[in-house]
């Protein structure tokens, strides 16, 4: 059994944090168990969502890629993510994107099309597109804090949330695990 010495950083209501060395077996049990789905049914179940609520939106936002689920499952990491270090304000960033997905799919349907409209549109859906990276580079940096993982920036913004789930569902499994070892010896 392999024991390292890891700064645990533990934040008290006032905003401080105070590290104190202590033995751990790869991720302190100071922090939530991260979300255990495996990131393949994240995808199934996303595209099934995704489908159904195209489908059932009115008309100005049927045929708009507004994802629903991915949007969900940020802000549910997000969340989790804030449960670790109450300080972050990923979700701040997330919701800035939604609210811009929102006003660029309102204003390229809602309006009639002209140049000001559509330089309005594009520039609403890259700010979107930019808070949705500002976010997720946001979680990344406290999943590296807080579970000592390498992630790369590429797949991070390639893949987002599902590049997360395949490391938090691996580290709910061996936290899980360990539990279970100690508590059977």
């Amino acid at each position: 059994m392999v024991v390292c010495h890891q700064r645990m950083t533990t934040f008290d209501p006032n905003g401080f944090s105070s590290s104190e060395p202590g033995p751990i077996l790869g991720f302190s049990a100071s922090y939530y168990d991260p979300p255990a789905i495996r990131w393949w049914i994240l995808l199934i179940v996303g595209v099934i969502v995704n489908q159904i609520s195209n489908s059932f939106l009115p008309e100005p936002f049927a045929s708009q890629d507004i994802q629903l689920f991915n949007m969900g499952w940020a802000a549910y990491l997000c969340i989790w993510v804030r449960r670790l270090n109450p300080n972050t304000d990923n979700v701040y960033w997330l919701a800035a994107s939604f609210v811009s997905q929102l006003a660029a799919v309102a204003m390229a349907r809602l309006w009639e099309p002209s140049t000001t409209i559509g330089i309005i549109t594009i520039v609403l859906q890259l700010g979107a597109v930019t808070f949705w990276v500002v976010c997720f580079l946001k979680i990344r940096l406290e999943l590296q804090r807080h579970y000592n993982l390498n992630l790369k920036i590429l797949w991070t913004v390639l893949f987002s949330f599902l590049y997360f789930q395949y490391h938090l569902a691996d580290i709910a499994e061996s936290r899980r695990s360990e539990r279970n070892r100690i508590t059977l010896s």
